[in-house]
């Protein structure tokens, strides 16, 4: 939610300030850049506790969920296996372990997505995202960019874009920069 209304504002300060530079006069030419938030937050809070524990917390899930679906796959093959030799006590008892099993897994991705978003909220609180705004508006300035994309959230809606107009990095840099 931060992000989104990060990237409404983003928008509506750089289209504000195209119009008051060029009086809005139709004759105006925007320039585009577009920046990565989660690759910024993942850089600058590199060397964090916080993203280790996120990263841990990610590799854990997967060799879970990766463990959790092999089981449910070999529950199934067992069951196709009793259904095929009539044997109907084992094939009703797999067909609930294939139930409890697939309860786990829905389980285990909605816990690890609650977790994912508490240690992004941490990593990026209010204060960071006064900086990161801080920087992405001095970024784009410097550069000459009269409005500045989040990359991720307008995925639907944009289709290609230049590396060149990719700013990732020198967000990355000037946040580096401002915090030294």
């Amino acid at each position: 939610m931060k992000r989104c209304v990060l990237v409404i504002t983003l928008a509506t300060i750089a289209i504000g300030s195209l119009i008051a530079q060029t009086g809005g006069t139709r004759e105006s030419f925007s320039t585009v850049a577009v920046f990565d938030i989660d690759r910024v937050i993942t850089s600058f809070f590199q060397d964090s506790r916080l993203v280790r524990d996120y990263n841990e917390a990610e590799r854990q899930f997967r060799a879970d969920l990766q463990r959790a679906e092999q089981t449910l796959r070999d529950y199934q093959s067992r069951r196709a296996a009793a259904l095929d030799r009539n044997d109907a006590v084992t094939a009703q008892r797999l067909r609930a372990d294939i139930a409890a099993l697939e309860e786990d897994i829905a389980t285990l991705r909605e816990r690890f997505l609650i977790q994912q978003e508490r240690l992004q909220s941490q990593l990026a609180g209010d204060e960071f995202f006064t900086r990161l705004y801080d920087a992405v508006s001095f970024v784009a300035q410097d550069r000459g960019y009269t409005i500045v994309l989040e990359e991720r959230q307008l995925g639907a809606a944009l289709f290609w874009f230049s590396p060149t107009v990719d700013i990732t990095d020198l967000v990355i840099r000037e946040l580096s920069r401002r915090s030294n």
